[in-house]
């Protein structure tokens, strides 16, 4: 929503601190339909953006590590950080944890972690992470502090990352909505960027 095509960093944006997936936040599949697109070649055109988006902030994130820093944190010259980071916690919580829940508590400990340690333009990454989380007012704040608590991680691997964020959420020290606290504000954050309201099914 507050992304600028022409600068691959702001590309890097979790959307408001949750889904990769246009359809999933404008209320197509899960959790209900938006009335104002409802036509099947708006459908179509946001299926094709779901697609390739995930794709284009991947290309450019993983770029800001050279080989030696992923390897440093466990990561082969071919695998992406950028699918780990935004798939971390999937298989653990529940899907609708993914915008302002648990496992988008755990998304935004991970990018803090990785981003704290790119190769190249880290301060730039980091400044850009934090002024796109204010402009969420519903879980910005949250974010920014599941950022910092991520930042500060002792984990010099990827597999005690995930150890030590999926302890910190168990131990609430991650910050992040329950269900119904995370369905009104995604429904508020909605309606304030594209004037849409999600009706029930």
């Amino acid at each position: 929503a507050y992304m600028d095509a022409d600068d691959p960093l702001r590309r890097l944006g979790f959307m408001g601190g949750g889904t990769v997936d246009p359809l999933s936040r404008l209320g197509f599949g899960y959790g209900g339909r938006v009335k104002e697109f409802d036509g099947g070649t708006v459908k179509k055109a946001l299926s094709a953006i779901a697609n390739v988006r995930p794709k284009v902030e991947g290309f450019f994130f993983n770029k800001l590590f050279d080989d030696k820093a992923k390897a440093n944190l466990g990561f082969s010259k071919d695998e992406s950080i950028y699918e780990w980071v935004n798939n971390i916690g999937k298989d653990r919580y529940s899907k609708d944890s993914q915008i302002y829940g648990e496992q988008d508590a755990a998304r935004h400990a991970a990018l803090a972690w990785t981003s704290n340690q790119a190769t190249y333009l880290k301060n730039t990454l980091n400044k850009e992470l934090e002024k796109r989380e204010k402009n969420d007012k519903y879980g910005g704040a949250m974010d920014l502090a599941n950022n910092a608590i991520g930042a500060k991680l002792s984990a010099k691997n990827k597999a005690e990352a995930e150890q030590q964020i999926y302890k910190l959420i168990e131990e609430n020290k991650l910050q992040y909505m329950n269900p119904e606290e995370r369905k009104i504000a995604n429904q508020k954050y909605l309606e304030d960027q594209y004037g849409v309201r999600v009706m029930e099914k």
